[in-house]
């Protein structure tokens, strides 16, 4: 059994893990208590990645539906299939007629990126996503509404909060005189 230092990049809290594997299977996910950011702690979607990884339903290789049910091609069958399909719906209903979303875990994946680019600028579509779309853009305009700015964000007052009058609240430590 090997274990592994990795991070998690199913979201952008990008948590320390220790990965043990053997023979190529993943056995187990726990968090790394020496990882500087999330210092050993992992969410519910992070300890089940071995589930994930190990599901026998997992698809491994492109499917294409037919009137069968869904039956495996290759990678070229596969690409090709979906470029002709985007190249008809384009002449149709324009460049325009494509989107493109990008969002986690593709956002932290390098080899993701890198091929979303080119992708981007051979669709020649405006329609261009990601998880800023659905997450940061929208808090913007309610912080533009709310403040006057986007880029204003409501500070909680923990020591002056519900949770922070039980005795948690460490204020006096951090905003004293020196």
């Amino acid at each position: 059994m090997t274990t592994a230092p990795a991070t998690c990049c199913l979201c952008d809290a990008l948590c320390g893990l220790l990965v043990q594997h053997e023979n190529g299977t993943v056995t187990s996910v726990r968090g790394n208590p020496d990882d500087v950011f999330s210092r050993g702690y992992i969410c519910p979607k992070g300890v089940a990645l071995p589930d994930v990884q190990n599901d026998p339903d997992r698809v491994r290789q492109p499917l294409r539906r037919t009137e069968r049910g869904f039956e495996p091609v290759s990678w070229d069958e596969a690409l090709r299939d979906i470029a002709d399909r985007i190249g008809v719906v384009q002449e149709r209903g324009g460049r325009d007629a494509a989107a493109v979303y990008i969002g986690n875990p593709t956002a932290h994946s390098y080899a993701a990126v890198l091929f979303a680019v080119p992708l981007v600028a051979v669709l020649g579509t405006r329609n261009l996503y990601s998880s800023n779309s659905l997450d940061s853009a929208p808090r913007q305009l309610a912080s533009y509404f709310m403040y006057g700015a986007r880029t204003l964000l409501p500070i909680p007052d923990g020591c002056r909060s519900s949770r922070g009058g039980n005795g948690s609240c460490d204020c006096k430590r951090r905003h004293a005189k020196v």
